[in-house]
């Protein structure tokens, strides 16, 4: 039984999974039946995600993970979804925001300024979307959503 249509805020931890088997990347097997599950209206995230998703597959291809053949499918199906995609751009409001998260998280552990980024983003487009669920495999990203008041899946826990 499907649920609710609800938005999802990708950062690129759960981005990459849903390119890739389970056998290649733990989680993907458990994000895909996470989302079967909802009647999703939106995809969301921020432009970073543009550049973290090329470095995460360059990165498996020099790591011969994947061939160039399966790379070049890969970018198209990317294309495809980030068509459908509700992209926003980092503003000086976003680095404004990623600043004060910094700042003032009580979050143990390194905060990096990207993932600062993402959820700074995620915050904005919460504004209007209450219902709005984080996807990240990131527990320090997990933890500041949390921090936040945010709802977030982890495919990992």
């Amino acid at each position: 039984m499907k649920t609710k249509a609800i938005s999802f805020y990708f950062d690129t931890t759960c981005a990459v999974k849903l390119f890739l088997k389970e056998e290649q990347e733990k989680g993907s097997a458990k994000l895909k039946e996470y989302l079967e599950k909802h009647e999703y209206k939106q995809y969301l995230s921020s432009s970073l995600i543009k550049l973290e998703w090329q470095s995460a597959f360059r990165a498996k291809l020099k790591g011969n993970q994947i061939n160039s053949q399966q790379m070049k499918k890969l970018e198209i199906s990317w294309h495809e979804l980030i068509s459908n995609m509700v992209i926003y751009p980092i503003d000086n409001n976003i680095i404004e925001n990623a600043t004060d998260i910094v700042k003032n998280t009580n979050v143990v552990g390194r905060v990096r300024s990207l993932d600062c980024i993402h959820l700074a983003t995620y915050l904005m487009f919460k504004r209007s979307n209450k219902d709005i669920i984080l996807l990240s495999t990131d527990d320090v990203m997990c933890n500041l959503a949390k921090e936040y008041t945010g709802k977030y899946f982890n495919p990992l826990e």
